[in-house]
């Protein structure tokens, strides 16, 4: 696989995506290659999905460590897992002092379409979605099939979350969805636009 690096600065910011069949000892692999080549991992996200162990893992690394990762990086490819780099943009994370953010919890049963009408009234909203996580999983005892939405996300700072939170019931409404919608700026807790069904 090619890797797409710049060695122009003394250190900089790798994202690394890789992914393989999930098998034990992945992680501490990519984890091992990573660091014994001088490399500082910061923040990543790892998941198995479908029988393939998939991670996202930023990291930092002195300029001359460049070439040593992309040169040895076949022992990836030994390993069985497809891969790639990418220099960070170098942009960093919503400056809180502008932004409003929130999380944001869906629960239903399971249904075409949540994901997309979740997003929909986000998106009308000028919200920007930092990260979003789903899953299924099999009520107790029915075996029901729920489906579950979790997301960390941001306003503007000039927005307010009224209209937001007045859609949002409007769409637990019509999907019928459980929604939690809880404000983060200064502990601020905001109370659920559905009650959570037991």
């Amino acid at each position: 696989m090619e890797a797409v690096l710049d060695q122009n600065v003394d250190k900089s910011e790798f994202i690394m995506f890789a992914i393989g069949r999930d098998r034990p000892g992945i992680v501490g692999e990519v984890a091992r290659y990573l660091t014994d080549r001088g490399a500082s991992i910061e923040d990543s996200r790892m998941s198995a999905m479908g029988g393939l162990f998939s991670m996202t893992i930023m990291f930092t690394c002195p300029r001359a460590c460049t070439s040593v990762l992309v040169d040895e990086a076949g022992e990836l490819a030994d390993a069985e897992l497809e891969y790639r780099f990418y220099e960070s943009l170098g942009v960093p994370r919503i400056d809180l002092r502008e932004a409003r953010p929130f999380t944001l919890k869906v629960r239903c049963m399971d249904h075409p379409g949540v994901v997309k009408e979740v997003v929909r009234v986000l998106h009308d909203h000028g919200v920007n979605i930092e990260s979003m996580d789903t899953e299924m999983e099999c009520a107790p005892f029915c075996g029901t099939p729920i489906f579950h939405l979790r997301a960390r996300a941001s306003l503007p700072k000039s927005a307010s979350f009224a209209p937001l939170e007045r859609e949002m019931e409007d769409l637990a409404f019509k999907e019928d969805l459980d929604v939690l919608l809880q404000r983060l700026e200064e502990f601020e807790q905001a109370p659920p636009l559905k009650k959570w069904a037991c």
